[in-house]
């Protein structure tokens, strides 16, 4: 039986893309410089998360590997851009790479089985590293600052190693779309775009005292390390463990309750119903001990997958543009952010609230799709 290495290499390569944009932005912009009349960190989230939608809808008739190989050259280019001086265009390169290899990734680990769930989260869990290391990278922690360094040179191979591994990557075989009604799949679309949107919003409320766990009275280069890495360790942990925990919970419910349609979906619900109101419970009460908040943090972010996943099985033949959706709705939740200073505002209250939505959001998803199982005798189980 032939291997599959397409996993694998989808998650390093949103590792290395994620690097090497979020390194090319802070070593060419690194005071949040203006490109015209626009930030450059709202041009750049513009094109690499809105643009995911169309994209999405457009390169999902091709292979994985189509879409993942432009965007790597779109990055590609930027950089050698970026070493002739262009840097806002070699931004804007970077903005589109970005864009095209997160839909190709979509589109090669997309399945609605158990597969699917445990793929999302790791896919989506090794860009959180790259952003974090990518920023580390640029601040001159490791090696010489600025983009002319010898980083930029290991970057460039980074890519072009991850370009020529594109041709091993497989698309999974599509299933075929499920039997719920239109109004059925509108509601839920709605339903977890809105919950995407609230927690790409509340994210940057998240209080700051599960840092503590990667501090030290000695500022050694692993301490300074593990300080910068400290957002990305969390995010990682948490949208890498969800997807498994979330099939796990399933298995669990299954032995617990005699009921036969309890799938993997109905299971998926309830595991992020629970992993948000923890996040809620712990960030509100306890998010001043390290380890309680650290904890909160991940279970908000092990909800990540869960939304995901559902978004595959609602939009079965359509992987990239719904995660283009989702993208979207991280990009709008992160604009108040870029236009309003709400630093004045009360984070732990706002992050409770919206983070309750959230839960609401799958709380109602749950009662929509367990009612059209009733009422289509639609069948579910453990793929």
């Amino acid at each position: 039986m032939k291997r599959n290495y397409s996993l694998p290499i989808l998650s390093l390569g949103h590792f290395g893309i994620d690097l090497a944009c979020l390194y090319f932005y802070f070593t060419n912009f690194p005071q949040s410089g203006l490109v015209k009349i626009i930030s450059a960190a709202l041009l750049y989230n513009f094109l690499a998360f809105a643009l995911q939608a169309p994209i999405g809808y457009f390169f999902d008739k091709f292979p994985a590997k189509r879409s993942t190989a432009i965007g790597i050259l779109f990055v590609l280019g930027g950089f050698l851009l970026g070493l002739w001086h262009l840097r806002t265009t070699g931004l804007v390169l970077c903005g589109f790479g970005n864009a095209f290899y997160h839909v190709g990734g979509s589109i090669g680990i997309a399945r609605t089985n158990q597969k699917g769930l445990r793929d999302s989260g790791v896919f989506v869990s090794a860009g959180a590293l790259g952003v974090s290391f990518g920023t580390w990278l640029a601040a001159g922690y490791a090696l010489p600052v600025g983009f002319f360094s010898e980083k930029t040179i290991w970057i460039l191979l980074l890519l072009i190693v991850l370009l020529f591994l594109q041709r091993m990557v497989d698309s999974p075989i599509r299933e075929t779309a499920n039997t719920f009604s239109a109004g059925t799949k509108a509601v839920l679309l709605l339903l977890s775009l809105f919950a995407v949107f609230i927690r790409s919003f509340g994210g940057l409320f998240f209080p700051a005292s599960y840092k503590e766990l990667f501090t030290s009275s000695e500022h050694t280069s692993l301490t300074i390390f593990l300080m910068v890495m400290a957002s990305g360790i969390v995010a990682f942990l948490g949208k890498f463990l969800g997807g498994f925990l979330s099939i796990l919970n399933t298995r669990i419910l299954h032995k617990l309750l005699p009921d036969e349609s309890l799938d993997l979906r109905t299971g998926n619900y309830i595991f992020g119903t629970v992993t948000l109101l923890l996040s809620a419970i712990l960030l509100t009460f306890a998010g001043h001990i390290p380890f309680l908040c650290f904890l909160g943090i991940l279970c908000f972010h092990a909800a990540m997958p869960v939304t995901l996943f559902e978004l595959y099985c609602i939009l079965p033949d359509r992987p990239g543009f719904a995660m283009g959706l989702s993208t979207v709705m991280l990009f709008l939740g992160y604009l108040p952010h870029e236009f309003f200073s709400l630093n004045a505002l009360p984070a732990s209250a706002i992050l409770f609230t919206l983070t309750l939505l959230a839960a609401a959001c799958m709380v109602l998803s749950l009662w929509v799709y367990r009612k059209a199982i009733h009422n289509n005798n639609v069948q579910g189980g453990i793929s």
